[in-house]
């Protein structure tokens, strides 16, 4: 990366697999005539990297050229071979299915190949559910059986996942499902501020981007929480080192015209509890150490027992995210990609 220049940036992922119901939804009848290449495009720029990535590029701050895998079960080595060259290789390999997609090989010639060139790698991972499918006998209950493969569950399909409370469901769910092998199935575990029998579901989904976290407080009144479904209330760390920057980005956003009568109002709070934050970065320090996950998002149950809990990450999200959450996160993600 030189003084005068922007840094290079390729951002590698995989060819989105089309998101039907959501991509139908948003266009209507149209959306079964829309060729998959197109749809790929619509879902893909809303997709957190993507979006933050486009919004750096178009500032000038980094000069970004994209690389997609085309959609495959697997990808190695030559792969790996065929990614341009740049500074940075920032990597959001969303799995989309429920086998590994990525060979150790794969990997090795990356960090090879960066090695050799001098190439910082962000993100070199790849999270998948690769293990057995038990029964929920093996697992307790209640427990949840769910679709494999990453964006398959949907609040509005019934069909794609059930919830077990004891044998007897586990025994009629077996029955009236085409094929129960299709199914993982994994602990239900319920947020501590959760009533079902109140129509109140609770999930914690973070963002994550390197040090830096976001915590949204997930609302809904179906057990299957998503961002489309819920209200979400995001929370960040008043004393995060950096925060004085943020707030001297946050007024120049309010110079810029954003609030009015002098009050920027934000779309998140600021949340002082050094315990909140300390247990949660102990977390994500244990992820990134074990997988090398520094970008994308997590969901996570805070339970009476044991506090908070991850039960997925990803390392593609669909996050929309007002004026003030996305300048702070596009400045984030700048200084990810800058670090030396």
């Amino acid at each position: 990366m030189g003084v005068n220049r922007p840094p290079s940036v390729v951002h590698v992922h995989v060819e989105c697999r089309p998101l039907r119901p959501h991509f139908d939804a948003r266009l209507g009848r149209l959306g079964p005539l829309v060729p998959r290449a197109v749809a790929n495009r619509f879902i893909h720029r809303n997709f957190l990297p993507n979006n933050l990535l486009r919004a750096l590029a178009r500032r000038g701050r980094i000069a970004l050229r994209t690389h997609v895998l085309a959609f495959r079960d697997r990808y190695g080595a030559a792969d790996a071979g065929a990614v341009p060259p740049a500074d940075v290789w920032l990597f959001s390999l969303q799995n989309w299915q429920h086998a590994p997609a990525f060979a150790p090989d794969f990997f090795a010639a990356l960090a090879d190949r960066a090695a050799r060139h001098g190439v910082r790698m962000v993100n070199a991972c790849s999270h998948v559910d690769d293990g057995p499918a038990p029964g929920a006998a093996e697992v307790g209950y209640p427990c949840i059986a769910k679709l494999r493969g990453n964006g398959m569950v949907s609040p509005d399909d019934p069909g794609s996942y059930a919830i077990l409370a004891g044998p007897g469901d586990e025994a009629a769910w077996r029955q009236a499902a085409a094929s129960p092998q299709d199914f993982a199935v994994h602990p239900w575990l319920a947020d501590r501020r959760s009533d079902p029998a109140g129509g109140r579901h609770v999930v914690e989904r973070w963002i994550v981007i390197g040090d830096d976290l976001t915590v949204g407080t997930r609302v809904s009144r179906e057990p299957i929480v998503k961002q489309t479904n819920s209200v979400t209330s995001y929370r960040r760390d008043a004393a995060a080192p950096g925060a004085g920057d943020e707030y001297d980005l946050l007024r120049g956003l309010l110079d810029g015209g954003l609030g009015s009568a002098g009050s920027l109002p934000l779309s998140f709070q600021y949340h002082d509890d050094p315990a909140f934050w300390d247990r949660r970065r102990d977390m994500l320090r244990g992820l990134r150490d074990r997988t090398g996950f520094c970008l994308g998002s997590v969901d996570a149950v805070e339970t009476a027992a044991d506090g908070p809990v991850i039960i997925d990450w990803n390392e593609h999200t669909f996050e929309a995210a007002h004026p003030d959450l996305a300048a702070i996160w596009a400045e984030r993600l700048f200084r990810l990609i800058a670090a030396r």
